[in-house]
């Protein structure tokens, strides 16, 4: 129509005939249109998105008892085939979809489908939009809107469905046009397809009475629904909406005789209430987490039926309701005026102006909202003006509660779910929202007058207001809402409640700035005086260190007094000389130790899901209040948040909508250089995508994103391995400099210059990772290197600064640059102590990094103790680590150390909480949990978990372990199970294991302790199966035995001479080299060497005293007393004893303070014991 340009625009009739959701159309304003005289409603078309439904319904559904028999049927028949190894091809049948037109009742369908699923059968239900498990037993999945999924989607759930462990039940719309994919996996025999069509017409008056929630219905309006509706389920709601919410339909308590009499329409009882015994404890399950109040008009509680055995006796009830049509209102205007959006500005009009006022306020906080957002956008300090107008929506059903739990009201920003409901739900309106307070003002009002969550009934409602706002309106509301979530965004209680690092490119003051004396001289006066001013740079300040029993470091704030005692005290220069010396002997004293951030509560955290919340709400607002600033700003940490929750999908989408907005909006003013800044912000977005594809394991992809990047930067990575190498060598000598010369150089740069430094530093750091697992090895060094520099041209960024000096710390360790390793890690303490507060959620991987780098450095260097004590400080915030690389590196290092001060309860509540008992569980972490329960048993003969045990572990994964995260778990779980049957000579079990070690001896592994490990294990087994052999004599196996000890002796040496920490100077050995020693020495004994056997035992126990190994000293002394014969038989066989399975000592009853541990007593041939 050319009076509605540039939209398309349609007529009443249209609308209705279309049989497209309501929520797709809004009503345009009324204009005069040439040669109509009345033109009616006239409806913008627009894609607004569907609402979504709850599962369960007390309604019965109605018209589908065919489409029903065929779920229960195919349904059944997957259960009895999903178990089978062979299923015939007319069996094979593990999908349904339901195709037909929008509005037909699929998504309805599905709803009754999961309702109808038994209750032993697990079952989720995914909605689909326009953007958009390992399963042991059957699953059922109901897919709704399944014509949005692309076609790679598509052959994932004929991947799925082949696997026979989940049912499908799949609702697709036949509007939409198919591509050749989905149209070919819809033919699959996989898949049932099942053509709806309209409910018949004997069920229209049933419908409607359970839309109404009523028992009787008009004549004439069950004569309209037949006429016009077509059978289609969705349109008949839209219509009783309309009547509804216009007034049209009021409902009278009558006697069932008087309805008949007035010649009303009384359906059966049985298609209004639900009278299946069939679903009985599922249905009240789902129904009391799942609570719909569907019903338009209002919801009759469900204890006004009286209930004989499992069905409702409406019929012998005297009363019932009935729904009556206006006398005003006559049969023409109810064919002619079914519009939507004419009923929401009827009702709309009707409202007094404060109410709406909180309608428009609603409107822009979205179709869900908190109650404490909507009080500050009204700014009205009155409770009772603000109930009233609450109240009067609740009871039109324009808003309605989503359930709020404010008992534990921690956060002015996040609302926690109220816990479900029981069965029973309450007659509408209602307020389901736990610890809301009433005031003593407002005794007389309901207790839904005082909602803390509410949502909008109808989505269309809330579209309909918020274009009812000017541009001015919306500008102001969204800004005033923005300044909120600015204002009370905050951490959660346990992280000290205090202000996020950063926040809509705000950072917070953590003690990284470098600020004047003048400048800290006027935040104590501030504090002092108890003014709210906030100086730049600094928001909120005193809420960021308010619990300071909760930091790690004493904050030390001058003490409330006067401006005018403040300056006294200013003016004295003794105590002020005073303050500084104690202030530089606590700094000095800090410097000493490692910081452990003990205040760090992970398990509670609930930062994330703040954030999460808060940024989905605040892109809204910043688009809304035109801070397009902002808006970017809100964009890159909301992906970083989701990054850190490896939500890589919705990073990628969010990274796509961002790219989009900067390259079509004019950001920033003429007289800044804005390409230049756009040119910044498309690097750091394409950084950003290359994190996303590094995350997806797409490798070729990063790289690529990554050194776009570089390129948009202006500093491209270096094209020829000669300009690697300069680069390399000029960006060592900076960082000399850097590190050596921290006061001179380099020159601290902030402002937008040092955010492009620091987002430059950023990329070199994932291109660090990135090369480090291409294996490009000088590659990787040279990132590292200038990432720390850039890093360090502004050192403010503590987060990106732990990145930078733990690559740093890696790339020194494996050059064996140990004197440069002390002095990174001397500048990382410093760091961590110059860390003022607690630890940003964001900032707790990076410090878990760095203190794994710096563990792993003190593993190599030879420093036990500093290892432990650093390591035990990390645990705390490893339970939401998603970090797994570095959780499980730091894990397995620091159980080696345990072990070896046989400190085993430690160890089992490690492994336990972080292999076993994870929330991030994956195959390779159960294996690593029954490897060390393994070793355990082998170093110590306390048993955590039994040889049965682990051996069923294997019997159940099978090989799939191989194929995990981290394969060598696999592998050496094989070697210490093949080791547990050769200690105690069980060769015919040890056949399960010996495949698995041939291949392990003809692999060639890396000169590293980790790896040693292993092979020493394997040497020990070899060994004792070299003392077999000599007692059978069989000559051949001896020559091959021999001459693989030999070899792999050869390799355990190399390992032992590369670290510097078997040097006499450095006095410290490690277990390696004093297993090595003791192998070697049992070796050389079995050759009757007997001399030079003992003379080597001697340095193992020597090396074992020296760095305190208990468990190594134990062995040790027992094999030494064996070759002397002074052992008995009963401590010759005492550990494989308690390897029977009734008399396995338990690792509970092990007492650290006596020590009592089993060592094995390694075999001797027949000939040496004569």
């Amino acid at each position: 129509m050319m009076a509605y340009p540039n939209v398309i625009s349609c007529d009443k009739e249209t609308f209705l005939k279309s049989k497209l959701n309501q929520e797709y159309f809004r009503v345009l304003e009324i204009k005069p249109l040439k040669g109509i005289a009345k033109p009616g409603p006239v409806y913008e078309f627009s894609m607004t998105g569907w609402s979504q439904r709850s599962v369960a319904s007390k309604h019965p559904i109605l018209g589908r008892t065919e489409e029903l028999s065929q779920y229960e049927m195919y349904l059944h028949n997957a259960i009895l085939q999903h178990q089978q190894d062979f299923t015939r091809y007319r069996d094979n049948k593990f999908a349904i979809a339901f195709i037909g037109p929008n509005s037909i009742g699929k998504t309805r369908l599905l709803e009754e489908c999961l309702v109808n699923t038994p209750k032993f059968i697990k079952y989720e239900k995914f909605v689909l939009d326009h953007y958009d498990k390992q399963f042991k037993n059957l699953w059922v999945a109901a897919i709704d809107n399944a014509h949005y999924l692309d076609d790679e989607s598509w052959r994932v759930l004929l991947i799925i469905l082949d696997t026979k462990t989940v049912f499908m039940v799949i609702a697709l719309s036949d509007d939409e046009e198919h591509t050749p994919t989905i149209k070919n996996c819809l033919e699959n025999s996989m898949i049932v397809n099942i053509r709806l069509s309209g409910i018949d017409r004997w069920f229209h008056a049933a419908l409607a009475c359970q839309l109404l929630d009523v028992q009787a219905i008009p004549a004439d309006l069950e004569k309209v629904i037949e006429t016009a509706s077509a059978g289609m389920p969705g349109w008949i709601q839209n219509f009783v909406i309309s009547l509804v919410q216009r007034g049209a339909l009021s409902i009278v308590t009558v006697t069932r005789e008087e309805a008949i009499d007035l010649g009303a329409v009384v359906p059966s009882s049985t298609l209004l209430r639900r009278t299946d015994v069939h679903i009985g404890a599922q249905y009240d399950d789902a129904l009391s987490k799942r609570l719909s109040y569907q019903s338009i008009y209002s919801i009759l509680s469900i204890s006004a039926f009286s209930k004989q055995g499992s069905t409702f006796t409406i019929q012998e009830m005297d009363t019932i309701q009935m729904a009556v049509l206006a006398e005003s209102f006559n049969f023409d205007d109810i064919t002619m005026d079914m519009s939507m959006d004419a009923v929401i500005l009827k009702t709309y009009d009707s409202l007094n102006p404060y109410e709406k006022m909180l309608l428009k306020c609603a409107s822009v906080l979205g179709d869900v909202f908190s109650r404490r957002m909507l009080m500050h956008l009204l700014q009205n300090d009155s409770p009772r003006t603000v109930a009233l107008a609450v109240a009067k929506l609740f009871v039109i059903r324009v808003l309605e509660c989503e359930g709020g739990d404010f008992t534990r009201d921690l956060s002015m920003v996040l609302v926690h779910p109220a816990p479900t409901l029981p069965s029973m739900a309450p007659s509408a309106p209602y307020c389901k929202c736990l610890g809301t307070r009433q005031p003593a003002c407002c005794e007389d009002l309901p207790n839904y007058a005082f909602c803390g969550y509410m949502k909008f009934r109808h989505p269309l409602f809330r579209s309909t207001t918020y274009d009812l706002l000017t541009e001015n309106q919306k500008h102001d509301m969204h800004a005033r809402a923005l300044l909120y979530l600015e204002r009370f965004t905050r951490r959660c209680l346990p992280c000290g409640g205090g202000c996020f690092s950063k926040f809509v490119g705000l950072r917070c003051d953590d003690g990284l700035v470098q600020e004047s004396e003048a400048v800290k001289r006027t935040r104590h006066q501030i504090r002092a005086l108890k003014t709210e001013t906030v100086v730049p740079g600094d928001q909120d300040q005193l809420s960021v260190f308010a619990h300071e029993e909760s930091s790690d470091f004493a904050i030390h704030i001058i003490p409330e007094c006067s401006s005018l005692e403040l300056l006294k005290k200013e003016r004295s220069s003794s105590r002020f000389l005073e303050m500084k010396r104690l202030k530089r002997l606590r700094n000095k004293q800090m410097k000493k130790g490692v910081r452990s951030f003990s205040s760090v509560e992970t398990n509670n955290c609930e930062c994330l899901t703040i954030l999460m919340t808060v940024y989905s709400q605040i892109i809204d607002h910043c688009r809304g209040a035109g801070e397009f600033n902002k808006l970017y700003e809100a964009y890159i940490e909301y992906v970083d948040i989701n990054l850190i929750s490896l939500n890589v999908p919705q990073a990628i989408r969010l990274l796509i909508e961002v790219e989009n907005f900067v390259q079509n909006e004019d950001l920033f003013p003429e007289n800044v250089h804005r390409k230049w800044i756009k040119r910044f912000q498309l690097a750091k977005i394409c950084s950003m995508r290359g994190v996303c594809m590094l995350e997806s394991g797409d490798l070729a992809e990063a790289k690529k994103q990554l050194l776009h990047a570089m390129e948009l930067y202006y500093y491209p990575f270096p094209t020829s391995k000669h300009w690697v190498k300069l680069r390399s060598f000029g960006a060592s000598l900076q960082q000399l400099m850097a590190v050596y010369l921290p006061k001179i150089y380099p020159k601290r740069i902030s402002g937008i210059i040092g955010y492009y430094y620091e987002d430059i530093a950023f990329t070199l750091n994932i291109l660090y990772q990135l090369f480090s697992e291409c294996k490009e090895t000088e590659n990787a060094k040279l990132e590292a290197k200038c990432a720390l520099n850039y890093a360090l041209k502004t050192n403010a960024n503590f987060r990106l600064l732990c990145i930078c000096y733990g690559n740093m710390i890696s790339v020194n360790r494996e050059e064996r640059n140990f004197r440069r390793c002390l002095k990174l890690k001397e500048r990382a303490m410093e760091l961590c102590h110059r860390k003022r507060g607690q630890l940003d959620v964001t900032e707790v991987q990076a410090v878990c990094y760095l203190y794994t780098c710096m563990f792993l450095f003190y593993v190599e260097y030879g420093k036990k103790m500093e290892g432990l004590e650093l390591g035990l400080s990390v645990i705390p915030m490893l339970s939401d680590l998603t970090d797994l690389n570095t959780r499980q590196m730091l894990l397995l290092w620091l159980l080696k150390l345990l072990l070896a001060d046989l400190r085993i309860n430690e160890m089992v509540n490690i492994i336990r909480e972080f292999f076993y008992m994870t929330d991030h569980y994956d195959l390779s972490s159960e294996t690593w949990y029954y490897f060390y329960a393994i070793v355990i048993l082998l170093d110590t003969g306390y048993c955590v978990e039994s040889y049965g045990s682990c051996e069923k572990f294997y019997i159940t994964k099978g090989d799939a372990i191989l194929r995990s995260k981290t394969p060598e778990a696999a592998w050496n779980f094989f070697v210490a199970m093949w080791l547990i049957t050769v200690r105690i000579g069980s060769w015919e079990q040890s056949i399960i294991w010996e495949e698995k070690i041939r291949k392990i001896l003809s692999m060639k592994y890396k000169e590293h302790e980790f790896n040693i490990m292993m092979l020493i294990r394997l040497v020990e087994g070899l060994l004792i199966t070299l003392v077999k052999e000599t007692d059978q004599r069989n000559l051949n196996k001896i020559l091959l035995l021999k001459k693989s000890i030999k070899s792999m002796f050869r390799d355990m040496n190399k390992a032992c001479c590369r670290a510097p920490m078997y040097r006499p100077r450095l006095k410290l050995l490690q277990i390696i080299i004093i297993l090595y020693y003791l192998l070697y020495a049992y070796f050389l004994y079995i050759k009757k060497r007997k001399l030079q056997a003992f003379n080597l035992l001697k340095r193992a126990y020597e090396s074992a005293k020296q760095c305190k190994h208990i468990s190594l000293l134990i062995w040790i002394e027992h094999t030494r007393s064996h070759w002397r014969g002074t052992l008995t038989q009963a401590c010759v066989d005492h550990w494989i004893y308690h390897l029977e399975p009734d008399n396995l000592l338990d690792y509970t009853d092990f007492d650290p303070e006596k020590i009592d541990i089993v060592p094995f007593t390694l075999p001797l041939p027949n000939d040496i014991e004569k």
